[in-house]
């Protein structure tokens, strides 16, 4: 999947969508090749005649020609790497340099288009892998003479077998590359222009966002002071008002006390 969103939710926010997200971490795909096999020739065709492609559109086919009796030929492979979007690369050693390419060729392989050993390695990065396609393409001179290509995310780790096929489209019967595939993520160290425009755009929504927050938290303070104040003044009159109230009934209360002892007095005395 491209994104966490259901396909609901990105019809209902369709407005607000911003693909690709900023990645934090890149997928590296180690791409080992190791062999090329029965490579056709510059001016021989061998299209596969019993795939259903052919069956509705034949002309995708071509002709049917043999190789020639000439040189033989000496492949070598271009490898490009072609995203939807997002950040993606193509490098010879694990580290990205500092000058990134999205196309890399291995060396020739002189005169052994039949069975020719490359054993070289490079190292695919794309932040989204499901959005970016692997086209390899075998070179013989200047002409390029067959071509594959892949869904970056869809390929499983392990030894693989691309099915080469010819520039109309058309699977070349019996010829292929032999590869070892490996995965793994890694920190995301690189941005395109137009992450970075974004990143720069939400530092400033951020900022600004920021000085709101500080505006309404200093209007808050002023009135938690404004309210203790306030608080401050009601509870010094609520206080004296309970002292005084207090004060006239003590005296109420040994007024009455003192009423009643007189006449207990008395009747002490008469006795």
């Amino acid at each position: 999947m491209l994104g966490s969103s259901s396909s609901q939710d990105l019809l209902e926010d369709s407005d607000s969508i911003d693909w690709p997200p900023l990645r934090d971490e890149l997928q590296r795909t180690t791409v080992n090749l190791l062999s090329l096999h029965t490579c056709p020739k510059r001016t021989e065709r061998r299209p596969r005649l019993t795939d259903a492609c052919h069956r509705y559109h034949p002309e995708l086919s071509g002709s049917v020609a043999p190789p020639d009796s000439g040189i033989p030929s000496s492949p070598r492979l271009q490898l490009s790497i072609h995203a939807i979007g997002g950040f993606c690369a193509l490098c010879s050693t694990q580290l990205l340099p500092k000058s990134l390419a999205t196309e890399i060729s291995t060396a020739s392989v002189t005169e052994n288009g039949l069975n020719a050993a490359f054993n070289e390695t490079v190292y695919c990065y794309a932040a989204e892998p499901h959005g970016a396609f692997l086209r390899i393409g075998v070179v013989d001179g200047r002409q390029e003479v067959a071509y594959a290509i892949a869904v970056l995310g869809r390929l499983r780790n392990g030894l693989r077998v691309f099915q080469l096929r010819s520039l109309l489209g058309t699977r070349i019967e019996l010829a292929y590359l032999l590869v070892r595939i490996s995965s793994a993520s890694v920190p995301n160290l690189w941005v395109t222009p137009r992450q970075q425009e974004r990143q720069v755009q939400f530092r400033q929504s951020q900022r600004e966002v920021q000085e709101c927050q500080r505006k309404r938290i200093e209007e808050l303070e002023e009135a938690v002071r404004s309210l203790r104040v306030t608080l401050s003044s009601s509870a010094e009159g609520g206080t004296r008002w309970t002292m005084d109230s207090r004060t006239s009934r003590e005296s109420v209360e040994s007024s009455c006390l003192e009423r009643q002892g007189a006449p207990e007095c008395l009747t002490y005395d008469d006795d």
